[in-house]
Order: structure tokens, then sequence, then C-alpha cells
């Protein structure tokens, strides 16, 4: 009989056999969708329901994946797993498997809120733990704690040894600011992808494999920049560091996009309706309720917002972009 592998080897192995590197996440979300609309189409025909396949619903929270498409999500997944396997040899060392651990996530999880964690470290670590165990995070039986705006670090404050970073690269954050992508998507866009006019950006390639056209909010300061800082390699911008501050560029991006549509929409501020209906007597605002405040953001806006910067949600727009 074989030696027992260790916690942190058979976490290896596990994540491994998840890694999907190279193929394109977007893809697989489309198959897992049209798997879950076919199972349901049966199911409903078999219960004698009558309903054509393309009206089947899907929703997003039935579409899970098993894979895992980025080698940065393994990396922060695999770091995630390790911590929980350095807490349960302090806590539980009598565990030797660690599928059989799955019940002690919940307490590993309430560990960290006790250390004061902010929410979105939680919710991460929480999807981390969910990926290793090949189940949803619901079945953990734990309340995670709700993330709010106020308690949201990443990018807002600037940090003393990141100053030098933000002087030096002063050109190209302003320039990012107009165009809003991440910093992977900067580091590798090229001139060739930009519009006649620079008004858009073609073709970007995005988190899971999505592509995807961006619209540029600046036109004459992108074709300034390109034209005064021509690179070797075709690409608009140089390598930039990690240090960088681009979440706080692409938050600024999207309070300039939402502005400026806003200003279209209503020119007179004073006459917006926060409880106006459209012509199918849905609501055309999000109402955002958070602490005393709340806020009536324009969902068709919203909608233009989050294609631009490649998100889903417009939620996930409100509470991490906007403020």
């Amino acid at each position: 009989m074989g030696k027992r592998p260790s916690l942190e080897t058979q976490v290896l192995r596990l994540l491994k056999d998840k890694s999907k590197f190279g193929e394109k996440r977007h893809d697989a979300k489309i198959e897992k969708a049209n798997q879950v609309r076919n199972e349901k189409y049966e199911k409903m025909k078999s219960e004698g329901i009558h309903v054509e396949l393309e009206d089947v619903k899907v929703t997003k929270k039935e579409v899970v994946l098993e894979g895992i498409y980025s080698f940065q999500t393994f990396e922060d997944y695999k770091k995630t797993s390790l911590q929980f396997v350095k807490w349960l040899k302090e806590n539980h060392n009598d565990v030797k498997f660690i599928r059989d651990s799955h019940g002690l996530a919940a307490e590993y999880l309430q560990s960290l809120v006790d250390r004061g964690l902010a929410a979105t470290t939680i919710s991460s670590q929480g999807s981390a733990l969910a990926k290793l165990f090949g189940k949803p995070a619901a079945t953990f039986g734990f309340n995670f704690p709700e993330k709010k705006q106020k308690d949201i670090k990443k990018g807002r404050t600037e940090q003393p040894w990141k100053a030098s970073i933000q002087i030096k690269y002063a050109e190209e954050l302003k320039v990012l600011s107009v165009i809003g992508l991440r910093r992977h998507e900067a580091a590798g866009v090229k001139t060739s992808q930009i519009s006649e006019n620079y008004s858009k950006l073609h073709k970007i390639s995005g988190k899971g494999g999505k592509i995807r056209d961006v619209e540029v909010l600046d036109p004459e300061l992108l074709r300034k920049y390109v034209e005064s800082h021509p690179q070797k390699d075709g690409k608009i911008f140089p390598p930039l560091p990690k240090q960088m501050n681009i979440q706080q560029e692409r938050r600024n991006y999207v309070t300039k996009f939402y502005k400026r549509e806003e200003d279209k929409l209503y020119p007179d501020k004073t006459k917006i309706d926060p409880r106006e209906k459209n012509t199918e007597g849905k609501y055309i605002n999000l109402i955002t309720r958070e602490g005393e405040e709340s806020k009536a953001l324009n969902k068709e806006i919203l909608t233009k917002i989050t294609k631009n910067i490649g998100h889903n949600r417009l939620d996930v727009v409100v509470r991490n972009y906007l403020r």
C-alpha cells in the first residue's frame, strides 16, 4: 500500500485536474448553459409541460463550471487552498483526506470573519474552496457577510510606495482613464486595434476569452499619446508594472462614461424620476440602498458601461466602480 499523499499534495492534484489553460471560459459557459437548457427541457417534457427549447430560461447560478481557465486564478485558488490546509493542521490535525474537510469550510470562513477580513476577501476564499471541493459555496452552510462599497479598499487609497510609479506613468494612466482597460488588456493592445478616428478599440480580449469593442472617451488624447509614444512592438503602451493603480483609472472611466450619458438623457437633473418606468412598465433605474443615501442609476447607461469594461452584471459596476 502506497504512502498517503500529504494534504498539500492532494490539494495540488485536485486543482491541476481542474485546469483548463488555453481553453476559453466563455465558450465553456455557453456549452454548459446549453447543456443545462437541454436537461431542463427534457425534464419539462417528461412532466407534460409543452415549451420550445429556446424559451427555456437558464440562470447564471445554474451555469457552474468545473474548470479553472486562468493561470492567475489557479494560483489564487492554490494559495487560498493551502491556507485552508494550514488552518486544518492547526485546528483539526486528525483530517487525513482533503475531501473529508468539506464540513469544516464554514468554521474556517468564520475564522476569517473573526480576524476582521473584508467581505470581498472572504467571498473570494469561499469561491476558491467551492472550486476545490467541486461543490457550490452554498453547501458550506455559511452566511457570507454582505459586501459593501465602503469596505472596498483595492485601488481606493494610494499607498506611499506606489507614488513614484504613479508619477512615472502619469501619461499612461491618463490615457487609461479614457479607455477603461484592465492591466493585462492594456499591456497587449496594439495600435492596429484602434479605429481610424481613434473613437474605438477593436477586439479587446478580456476575462474568459471574451472579445469586445471599447469606446474611447477622449479620442484626441489617445491619438496624441500614440503619435508621441511609438512602441517598437506595435503596442500602444510600454510594459506596465503591476504596482500601477489601474483599477482607479477604470473607475474614472466608468464615472466619466456615466456622467456623459446621463447629461445626454437628462440635461436638467432636477427632472430625474427615480421611479420612472418604461413602456413595458419596468423601472428604468437601478436604486442603490447603501447606508442612509440611495441613488437612482439608469439601467440603460449601466448596460453600456458593463459591455465596455467587460463585466456582465450591473450591480458589479455600481458596487465597485460608481461611488
